[in-house]
C-alpha cells in the first residue's frame, strides 16, 4: 500500500543531538564544580597576612597577648557590658588616668522641742485652805526667792486636805517644776478662764512644807 514515510535517518539525527546537548551540560558542570573547589580551598593552599588570628563569631581575636600600661598609677578599670538580665560573652578593658573618689558629707538635724520659761517670767499666786495662818505668806516669799513674780497671797475656802498647783494655757511643764517645791500636790489645767496668775498655788491640811 502507498503512503507517506518518514526519511531514513531522521530519527536518529535527533537521537545524536540530545546526546550532545546533555555531554555538553555535563561538561561544563564538571568545571563550574571545579572552579568552585579551586577558588573554596585557594586560601588554606596559599595563606595570607591573616594567618595568626583566630574568628570567633566572625570576629578576628589576636592570639598572641598585648600589655596594657597605666599612668600615674592608676589601673585599668574592666567593665561588663549586661544586657537582659546577663553579661555578654565580650568585656572591654578601659585604662583612665584620674581616679574617681566618693566623698560623703554626714548631716544633723536636730529639732528643737519647747523651751521651758524661766522663774522670772511666770506669776504664781498662792492661796491658803487650812486653818494655819502665815501658811501662804510663807511659801510666797519661798518662790520669790526663787525668782518667780509672786502675786499677794489669800485664803481659799472651803478647807481642802489636798494641795493643787493650776496652770494657765501653755503652762503646763512650768507647773510641774513648780510642783518640786510643793510636795504632794496634784498638777492641773486651770478652771478659770479669767486667772490673773500664770500659775496658781492651793496648799491644803495634806501639805507639810
Amino acid at each position: 500500500m502507498s503512503g507517506k514515510h518518514e526519511a531514513p535517518g531522521t530519527g536518529e539525527f535527533w537521537a545524536g543531538l540530545i546526546r550532545h546537548v546533555i555531554m555538553w551540560v555535563l561538561g561544563i558542570a564538571i568545571v563550574l564544580a571545579l572552579v568552585f573547589a579551586v577558588v573554596k580551598l585557594l586560601p588554606e593552599w596559599f595563606p595570607g597576612d591573616d594567618a595568626g588570628l583566630s574568628t570567633t563569631a566572625g570576629i578576628p581575636i589576636a592570639n598572641d597577648t598585648t600589655s596594657t600600661t597605666t599612668e600615674s598609677g592608676v589601673q585599668p578599670v574592666r567593665t561588663t557590658s549586661t544586657q537582659a538580665g546577663g553579661p555578654l560573652a565580650s568585656t572591654t578593658t578601659v585604662a583612665t588616668a584620674t581616679p574617681t573618689t566618693t566623698s560623703t558629707v554626714a548631716t544633723t538635724t536636730t529639732t528643737a522641742g519647747p523651751v521651758e520659761r524661766s522663774p522670772s517670767e511666770i506669776t504664781v499666786k498662792v492661796l491658803n485652805s487650812t486653818t494655819i495662818k502665815g501658811l501662804a505668806a510663807g511659801i510666797t516669799a519661798d518662790l520669790a526667792a526663787l525668782g518667780y513674780q509672786m502675786e499677794e497671797q489669800d485664803n481659799y475656802r472651803p478647807t481642802l486636805e489636798e494641795s493643787f498647783i493650776y496652770y494657765a494655757p501653755g503652762f503646763q511643764a512650768e507647773a510641774f517644776t513648780l510642783a518640786k517645791q510643793v510636795p504632794g500636790a496634784t498638777v492641773g489645767a486651770n478652771p478659770a478662764a479669767s486667772a490673773s496668775a500664770d500659775l496658781l498655788v492651793i496648799l491644803g491640811t495634806s501639805y507639810s512644807g
